[in-house]
């Protein structure tokens, strides 16, 4: 994973958001892995050391203890630099793109894995005319996991969200499904 207090969410990613509208005038953009390290993982790189000590005033936690205040500080901090995240990814396409031109970051139909990636549901939501439920078979469940996560997104929002479901065809036990599913290509 990239730190996402790096320059490359602050100026790769956009970069190339600008680069792909400008050639190829897409409608928007699906961003599979926009959240960065999980809160189990704490990035002590420059960016992250500054920009936490900005935010607090303190260093960065040692370890992911919920006993320890300083962690719970860079738990907030990590939701606050995710939705930065949407709306930064937001306002570079819409500026280049137009105003329907949208970035939407896939949500993982897993509300655990969800969780643990800092995504403040209630704010995305707000932020969101469209949301993306990502399930991509890689665990037990699959499709009926995002049929449950898409219900469950709608009613969160105000149940006029679109919720398309992002389901790649990876293997869990036997093959069947990719094999009898995709072009003899694929």
């Amino acid at each position: 994973y990239v730190c996402v207090n790096s320059g490359y969410y602050h100026t790769f990613v956009p970069d190339i958001l600008r680069e792909i509208i400008e050639l190829y005038h897409p409608d928007g953009f699906a961003d599979n892995n926009w959240k960065g390290l999980d809160r189990r993982t704490i990035c002590y790189c420059e960016n992250c050391r500054n920009g936490f000590f900005a935010y607090s005033g303190k260093a960065l936690p040692e370890v992911a203890n919920w006993s320890d205040a300083s962690y719970g500080d860079w738990v907030r901090w990590n939701y606050r630099i995710r939705l930065e995240i949407w709306d930064r990814f937001n306002a570079v396409t819409q500026a280049a793109g137009g105003e329907d031109c949208l970035w939407c970051g896939m949500l993982n139909a897993d509300v655990v894995e969800r969780a643990q990636r800092f995504v403040d549901l209630k704010a995305v939501l707000k932020r969101s005319k469209i949301i993306f439920s990502d399930q991509q078979g890689r665990s037990q469940y699959g499709f009926e996991e995002n049929g449950i996560s898409g219900t469950m997104l709608r009613l969160a929002s105000d149940e006029n969200m679109l919720v398309p479901e992002s389901m790649a065809n990876y293997t869990r036990g036997r093959r069947t499904f990719r094999l009898s599913a995709n072009p003899p290509l694929e």
